[in-house]
Parts: C-alpha cells; structure tokens; sequence
C-alpha cells in the first residue's frame, strides 16, 4: 500500500498506535490482510488482543481524501471471505480532507453501513464521535480503563480538535471502571501535570455526590489522607465551588458524616484507646485536616465555628496529655476559629489552653510543625519535644492582635478558591504534603 504523505495522516496514525497502546492493544501497522500473497494489500493500524493473534479485533484504515478508490480499501477487509481473513469487532474508515459533498462516501454507507463499519470525515469535525465510538467498541471487551494513559495518548497532536470534556463523559457514561477505584485518583493525579484538567476532577466529583452514595465508593488515592479521609476533603472541594445553597448543603452534609450514630459519637473525635492507630490519626492528623477542611469551607463562618467544636471536643480530652502532645491540635483549633466570624468563644479556649501550658514556640505560631509523627508503638515517650525543648515560648494574643501579628496577604475569592482547591487536592495525592502545608494552610485560614 502507498505510504501516507499528507502530514494530518501520519499524525492520525501515529494517535491510533498511542491510543491503541494505551488502552492494551498490540498495535500493529500495516497489517496484511493476506497470507501467502506477494505483496498483499494491508491496512494502516490493526489493534491485536496478543502480539501473535492472526486477525486484529479492530481496524483502522486513513485516507488522506475521497477519491475514487476509497471503497478498494474497504473491500479489501469487507469483502473477503471468512475462511481467508476473519471479520474484526469494528472497522474505522478515516477520511483526513474533503468528503463534505463526495459522491464517492454515501455509496460507502449503502455498501457496508450493515456491517460493523464506519467512516469518519475529519474535516467536519468528526475526529471526537471517532474516538468515542472507539472507546464504545473497547466497552464490549472490557470495563476496565487506565484513565491517566488514556488521557495522556489523548493528548497525541492527532487529537488536538477533540471535545476531551464529552470524550470523559461519554467514557464515564459508559461504566468503565479504574484499578483506583473510581476514576478521582486518576484526575487529581493528572491535574498536578495538566491543570486544565482540574475542572474535569470537581466535574466528576460533583456529579458522583448527585448520583451515588460517595461515602460507600472507593477512591484509592496515594496519599495518607486521601485514602483515610477523602470524604471530608471532597465536601471542603465542593463546598469551594458550589453556590450559596449548596455550601449550605454540604456543611450538613458534613455534620452528617461526622456525627452519624453507626460510629461512635463521632467519626473524628477523643475517643483514645480504640486501637493505636486511630490514636496517633487524632494526635497528628485531626487538627491539620479540619483546617483544610475549614479552609475549604472558609465561605461559611457556620462551618468554621461546626469545626473549632469538633477541635475542642479533641483537647478537651487531652488535659492530661504533655503539652508536647495536646498543644498541636489546640494550635490549629486557634487558626480555625480565627478565620471565622462566629467562633470568638472557641478562639478564647485554643488560646487560653496554651497559654497555660507556657505558650508556643514564637517561629510556630503562625507556622505550626509538620506532624507529629508520634509512634504510639515505640510507648509514651516516643514523640517530638517542640514545646518542651523551646526556649522561646509565646503567649498567644487576643484575637485582634492575632489577626494583625500575621499580616496576611489580600486574596481575591477567585484566588483563593484557585489555591484552596489546588491544596485541597495535593492532600489527596501527595504523601510528602507536609513540607508546604501549614503555611500554605495558615495563609488561607487567615487570609
């Protein structure tokens, strides 16, 4: 078969044999379509299950225009027998210019419009039902999809014209499901190299809370706190984007889940001595995720003032504990109930709780310490000593001087929604989050 010259051809055949790699196919390009033939006729990109399978599931074959000889093309494969080359699952017919009023396209439907056959007219903006019909073909082999090498083949110059949003949906719609669970990992993942596809994350997320039970899904997020607790996270996400009565809605729907009677009092709460390793999540990880969640929220001064509680119910039980211990989560119960108007009272009791404890480290005030990282394991001992090796402790001040000792940045709601989403997903994803989270948390709840 001649070799393609028309650059758009070769850029469409190159995107196949990356979309067809992505998805598990052996690509092979130029496919004979006869054995035992000098020379035989072959098609441009044939999709194998296995490197040595005889006959392609799919086939692609690429014009560069309408001529007169494109039905040879499709009855080289069409219009064989059975015994000589077997049918495949789908056959994409690809026409890279022209074809708008050809003469030679319509006999081509009539012909083999029965079979399982199509042609696709590039240049009327046909390369997205293309593709979509593509991953309709792969549904009827597999559910199972790697979202992230999807999307980064889709990203090959031969899909540049392409409706990525109604692809996603259309593979959404069609049940394919991720080895992450649900396909939220794979977005928030990608939107840390992409950032254009950070809507499509809070697209998805939004859509899932309206159609499903988010609490029972599975979301295999690498991270510690995104594998223990994304749904609090994913409420802060929505709450950020959502309108006024629906940032009502979610903080109930947060109360729900915090307070819902199959656990406990609460889901988040003192409840030490349940296993080790729900103490050493309350002693290092309770405080710093209510702020982000508070942060996430921070449009809701109700929300700030539901959370500063949960925080108080936390070291109300820790009286007894070191202050070592007890002082961290008081810290950041100060900065939650600092960036909310009606959480004055809880404020009082975070500052009036390290103050007697003899203060805070003055270079953490504003930056509390990464977590603890108390091993309850190793006994009792086994923790950072940033109170009590301090030489340099610091009454808190009231509120008002709080507020101004920090001098925070002005952030426009755009902005701040911009870096709250943006923290709140590399919670999800990033293990090594600490390093930058604090400020970055501190710098938001204040702001």
């Amino acid at each position: 078969m001649p070799e393609h010259t028309l650059e758009k051809g070769k850029q469409v055949i190159e995107g196949l044999t990356s979309l067809g790699q992505a998805l598990g196919y052996f690509v092979r390009p130029e496919m004979p379509v006869k054995r035992e033939q000098f020379n035989p006729p072959a098609v441009d990109v044939a999709w194998l299950s296995e490197k040595d399978q005889e006959f392609p599931l799919m086939i692609f074959e690429v014009e560069s225009s309408a001529t007169n000889t494109i039905a040879n093309n499709a009855v080289k494969v069409l219009g064989q027998p059975n015994q000589e080359f077997e049918k495949p699952l789908f056959f994409f017919h690809i026409i890279v210019r022209g074809g708008q009023h050809s003469s030679h396209i319509e006999p081509l439907r009539t012909q083999f419009g029965t079979h399982n056959y199509r042609h696709y007219r590039l240049a009327l903006k046909e390369d997205t039902i293309l593709v979509k019909d593509i991953f309709s073909q792969h549904r009827r082999i597999t559910r199972k999809l790697d979202l992230s090498s999807i999307i980064l083949a889709l990203r090959n110059r031969a899909w540049q014209g392409i409706d990525l949003e109604s692809v996603l949906l259309h593979i959404e719609a069609l049940g394919f499901e991720s080895g992450q669970g649900t396909f939220l990992p794979s977005y928030a993942l990608l939107s840390k190299k992409f950032p254009e596809l950070q809507k499509q994350f809070l697209r998805y997320l939004r859509a899932r809370f309206a159609s499903s039970n988010p609490i029972k899904e599975y979301d295999n997020y690498p991270s510690y706190l995104g594998h223990q607790c994304s749904y609090p996270i994913h409420i802060g996400l929505l709450t950020a984007i959502g309108t006024p009565e629906e940032k009502v809605k979610y903080l109930q729907k947060l109360q729900q889940w915090q307070d819902n009677p199959l656990f406990l009092p609460s889901m988040i709460g003192p409840h030490f001595g349940l296993s080790r390793d729900y103490d050493w999540f309350i002693l290092n990880f309770a405080g710093p995720l209510w702020a982000l969640v508070a942060a996430l929220m921070h449009d809701l001064p109700e929300a700030g003032l539901y959370i500063a509680q949960q925080c108080r119910a936390l070291i109300l039980e820790m009286k007894s504990a070191p202050p070592d211990l007890s002082i961290f989560t008081a810290l950041w119960m100060l900065h939650i109930a600092a960036s909310s108007e009606l959480a004055e009272e809880e404020f009082e009791i975070a500052r009036n709780y390290i103050n007697e404890r003899g203060g805070i480290p003055a270079e953490l005030l504003y930056e509390p310490p990464e977590v603890l990282s108390f091993d309850p394991e190793a006994g009792k001992e086994a923790y950072p000593r940033w109170i009590s090796n301090s030489t340099n402790l610091k009454l808190v001040p009231a509120l008002k001087n709080f507020r101004v000792g920090y001098n925070a940045q002005v952030l426009t709601p755009e902005q701040y929604c911009s870096e709250a989403i943006t923290l709140g997903i590399d919670a999800l994803i990033e293990e090594e989050i600490w390093n930058t989270y604090s400020s970055k948390l501190v710098h938001l709840l204040l702001a």
